[in-house]
């Protein structure tokens, strides 16, 4: 079983700053892994495209500080190699500076 714990944090008037763990019985890739995030945390969802799988227009979405378009389909083994914690930032395009 893969257990990651997730800090989720919010910059530009964004209020978030939680942390969620997450348990898969396979290995996963980022975007399953924003799947299962959004499943437990449905407001994720004003600002994450539940179907699509990607941030909605006028968001940025930080999975260890990389853009989540660029990591999306690798396999979270290969980002954070042995380690279990990740932090994804949720960035408004208007965040002010």
């Amino acid at each position: 079983m893969l257990e990651i714990n997730v800090r989720l944090r919010g910059i530009g008037g964004l209020k978030i700053n939680e942390e969620i763990k997450i348990r898969a019985n396979k290995e996963l890739y980022i975007k399953d892994l924003l799947q299962k995030i959004i499943e437990e945390k449905h407001e994720l969802s004003d600002f994450i495209d539940k179907n699509a799988l990607k941030p909605k227009p006028g968001i940025i979405l930080l999975v260890e500080n990389i853009d989540y378009n660029i990591v999306s389909n690798i396999n979270i083994r290969e980002l954070l190699g042995k380690n279990t914690e990740i932090n994804i930032t949720i960035i408004p395009v208007n965040h002010g500076g």
